[in-house]
């Protein structure tokens, strides 16, 4: 009988995304450990060399050209791209504006996470195409209850955080999602901040940028609907099993218009016809909060000039 959980999300534009499971039999389940032990023996390359951060955690070096995304029977013949190609061409671009809706689909977890991000996606029900990036506290994923940058993928009915899966491609090693976030913010005192953006290249590929850096991209071969996005994500979420008490969100404080107590986006952008980074207009923008005893969530579009177009959210969790 499955487990029923609780979704708690609070978003701009609102989706939550699961897979779940069905056992087959003993058969099934043999076939599975057989596929599980190949793509372990695929991930687990011999590396380069290790390296041993000063968080704690340590990192396989691969060649380039030899990491286990060039693994996946669709990026079989994939030439490696080290920069995304963006060509101001505007007969080759088309625009369209999607209604933004809200939709609820229930995950079979067990665990207990609570997240900022972003995401794109398109697709409905269990057919979803998504990349989303941001940060998280996942204490069964990762074995602690530090902050982490993650990056999550799903091509139709399969999905995987990080680097657990083959698909991702990266180029540039000065970020690692999974990492550990060494510092973070203090209520009132110092803030720590990270830019955050997902792109479109014009041969199709979705590139991850952290800092300015071009980590990495998926293929366009991934994904079977993802031409576009029809909804973009701001915000955060938690997921906790029923009858338990939801995490904190972000600081653990609700918003109050004080970018020191509660998480936050700002210079919140989209890519134009020309692309070029704009605004989101009025029409494109959706807010959500379903916990709203226990978490708070308030646009401020571009009224605090300081922060460009800009959201605070976040709360202290609880009995929602």
């Amino acid at each position: 009988m499955s487990k029923m959980i609780q979704i708690l999300l609070l978003v701009m534009c609102l989706v939550a995304t699961i897979t779940g499971h069905r056992d087959h039999g003993m058969q099934s389940v043999l076939k599975e450990d057989l596929e599980l032990e190949r793509q372990l023996n695929i991930l687990n390359k011999p590396p380069i060399k290790s390296i041993h951060t000063m968080s704690g955690y340590i990192v396989d070096c691969v060649d380039i050209n030899k990491q286990p995304a060039f693994d996946h029977p669709l990026l079989k013949n994939h030439k490696l791209q080290k920069k995304p190609i963006f060509e101001r061409n505007i007969n080759e671009i088309r625009v369209q504006n999607l209604p933004i809706k809200s939709i609820s689909i229930f995950e079979k977890v067990r665990c207990q996470s609570s997240a900022g991000h972003l995401y794109f996606k398109r697709g409905k029900e269990d057919d979803i195409d998504k990349i989303s990036v941001g940060w998280h506290v996942f204490p069964e994923l990762y074995n602690d209850n530090q902050t982490h940058l993650y990056l999550f993928w799903t091509s139709g009915k399969n999905g995987c955080f990080n680097m657990l899966c083959k698909g991702f491609i990266q180029v540039d090693r000065s970020y690692i999602f999974g990492a550990r976030v060494s510092k973070t913010s203090t209520y009132g005192g110092e803030i720590m901040e990270v830019a955050l953006q997902i792109s479109k290249d014009n041969v199709g590929n979705w590139w991850l940028k952290v800092l300015n850096k071009d980590i990495g991209y998926f293929p366009a071969a991934l994904f079977s609907s993802l031409k576009g996005a029809d909804q973009v994500e701001f915000g955060g979420y938690t997921v906790t099993p029923a009858g338990t008490d939801s995490p904190t969100m972000g600081s653990g404080h609700k918003p109050d218009g004080d970018f020191t107590h509660a998480s936050y986006f700002r210079f919140v952008k989209h890519l134009n016809i020309v692309q070029e980074p704009d605004d989101p207009l009025p029409f494109m923008v959706e807010i959500d909060n379903d916990a709203p005893n226990c978490y708070g969530v308030t646009n401020y579009e571009g009224k605090k000039r300081h922060m460009g177009y800009s959201l605070q959210f976040g709360g202290p969790g609880g009995k929602c």
